[in-house]
C-alpha cells in the first residue's frame, strides 16, 4: 500500500517548489503593476551602479593594458628589425662607395699609364702612414719581390708623390715631396730658365727656392720637375704657385707651391721601375 502511494505521488517536493515559484512570480507581477517595487529597484540601482561601473572600467582598463602591451611588443620588434635593416644598408653603402672610389683610382692610374708609355710602373697600395706626421712617410705593399729599389720615383695620376727610400721583401717606404727632408729640382712649366729647388715644409706645402730674380713667376703657374741632378725624370707635375716672395735687393725669389697630389688622402701609387736616379 505504501509503495502504491509513493508511486502515485513520486514528486511532491518538486510540485511544492513549482507552486511556490508560480506564487512568487504572480506576487512580483502584481507588485510591479502597482509600482511597489519602484523604490527598492531605485535603491538597488543606486547601490550597485557604482560597483558595476567600477567593474566595467577595471575590465576595460585591463583589456586596454593587455592590448597596449601586445602592441608595444610588436612595435619594439618592428623597430629592432628596421634598425638591423638600416645597419645592413649602411654597411652595403660603405662597401659600394669604397668600390666606386677604388674603381675611380684604378681608372685614373690606367689613363696615366697609357699617356706615359715611356715609363714602366708597378702599382702599389698605401698600407701605412707615419701616425705622428713628424716624418710623414708612407708604407706601400710592394717591395723587393716586385722589383722595387731605393731611389725609385713614386707617382699618382695627379702628379709626383715622392721617392722610395727603403725597401723590404714585400713593402717599401716612401718619402713624400711635401716633407721637409725632401728636395726636388723643379722649374716653372714652359720656362726653362725659371728653375729652383722645391723643398717640403711642415705645412704640407712646398717652397720653390733659388728662382732667378729676373724670371717672371706668377700665382697659378704650374711647377714641374726640371730633370736636373738626375733624381727625377723631366716634366713631372708637382703643383701650382700660390704666392710669390720677391725683393729687388735679393738675388733669388721664392714661391709657395700647393702640391697637385693630396698625399694625406692618397690610397694608391705608381712606382716607376725603368728610371734609375744617378745618385743611387
Amino acid at each position: 500500500m505504501r509503495r502504491q502511494q509513493e508511486a502515485r505521488f513520486p514528486n511532491q517536493s518538486a510540485l511544492l517548489w513549482l507552486g511556490a515559484a508560480v506564487l512568487f512570480s504572480i506576487a512580483v507581477t502584481i507588485a510591479d503593476q502597482r509600482r511597489w517595487l519602484v523604490a527598492p529597484r531605485d535603491l538597488a540601482s543606486r547601490v550597485f551602479a557604482p560597483v558595476q561601473q567600477g567593474l566595467a572600467t577595471a575590465t576595460r582598463d585591463g583589456v586596454g593594458a593587455i592590448t597596449q602591451r601586445g602592441e608595444s611588443g610588436r612595435l619594439q620588434a618592428e623597430n629592432e628589425e628596421l634598425r638591423s635593416t638600416i645597419a645592413t644598408l649602411r654597411l652595403e653603402l660603405v662597401k659600394l662607395r669604397g668600390a666606386e672610389l677604388e674603381n675611380q683610382q684604378l681608372r685614373e692610374q690606367l689613363r696615366y699609364v697609357e699617356v706615359h708609355r715611356q715609363l714602366a710602373f708597378v702599382p702599389a697600395e698605401v698600407i701605412g702612414r707615419d701616425a705622428s706626421n713628424l716624418l710623414g712617410r708612407l708604407l706601400v705593399d710592394q717591395g723587393q719581390k716586385a722589383g722595387i729599389e731605393a731611389g725609385m720615383v713614386v707617382m699618382a695620376p695627379a702628379g709626383l708623390v715622392g721617392r722610395v727610400i727603403a725597401v723590404a721583401e714585400h713593402s717599401a717606404t716612401i718619402l713624400p715631396i711635401t716633407q721637409p727632408a725632401s728636395a726636388v729640382n723643379a722649374k716653372i712649366q714652359e720656362r726653362e730658365a725659371a728653375t729652383g729647388i722645391a723643398n717640403g715644409t711642415t705645412s704640407r706645402r712646398l717652397v720653390l727656392r733659388y728662382l732667378p730674380q729676373h724670371e717672371p713667376v706668377e700665382v697659378g703657374d704650374t711647377v714641374v720637375t726640371s730633370g736636373l741632378g738626375g733624381t727625377f725624370p723631366r716634366d713631372l707635375a708637382i703643383g701650382r704657385v700660390t704666392f710669390v716672395r720677391s725683393r729687388d735687393v735679393e738675388m733669388f725669389q721664392e714661391a709657395e707651391v700647393e702640391p697637385l697630389v693630396a698625399i694625406e688622402r692618397l690610397g694608391r701609387v705608381l712606382i716607376v721601375t725603368n728610371f734609375y736616379p744617378l745618385s743611387r
